[in-house]
């Protein structure tokens, strides 16, 4: 009777130890899997990142100077509550230069097309008056700017979100795997 409570002892023991090693190695087996997801063909070296990253905020300078040069108060603040979503953006991928891929049109179409849009109001808006066909292009910029900053914001989140939502599941990881060790 002793001999089979020892052996039923033993028996659990390397059942459970069998079942954490299995746990640990699939928790552990999954951190790897999805490291390794996570650098793509696509993947940048780390210099290309600091560079992607440099131009983005170039333009967003570019962005800035510009609005200096508008009159009108309540697009300067446009274009500089533009530029500051922007820079938030280059901010994550700075942090997190894996996510460049996910902002690649933001980097390579919309923050080079609104600044040179900017530029380009900044110099219609230079002959305003003279013409109305001029004067419709510049009024129709406002509402232009407001659905650029409105994508810009809609970037902005969707980092965010992916970066909230690794952070959930490496949290989760770890948790597991202080739970499988008793921790």
């Amino acid at each position: 009777m002793i001999a089979q409570a020892g052996l039923l002892g033993a028996t659990l023991f390397s059942e459970s130890a069998l079942a954490l090693w299995l746990a640990s190695g699939l928790a552990i087996g999954f951190l790897f899997w999805r490291r390794k997801r996570r650098q793509p063909d696509y993947a940048l070296t780390a210099e290309q990142a600091r560079q992607t990253v440099r131009a983005g905020r170039r333009q967003v300078r570019q962005m800035r100077h510009l609005a200096i040069r508008i009159p009108e108060r309540d697009m300067r603040q446009e274009i500089n509550s533009l530029a500051d979503i922007a820079a938030l953006i280059l901010d994550a991928l700075e942090r997190d230069p894996a996510d460049i891929h996910r902002a690649r049109r933001f980097l390579d179409y919309y923050l080079g097309t609104g600044v040179d849009l900017i530029g380009r109001y900044v110099n219609l808006g230079e002959h305003r008056g003279n013409n109305p066909e001029i004067e419709a292009a510049v009024e129709r910029f406002a509402g232009l700017i407001r659905d650029l900053k409105s994508t810009f914001e809609e970037q902005h989140t969707r980092l965010l979100r992916d970066e909230a939502f690794e952070f959930q599941v490496d949290a989760d990881v770890l948790r597991k795997l202080m739970d499988l060790d008793g921790l």
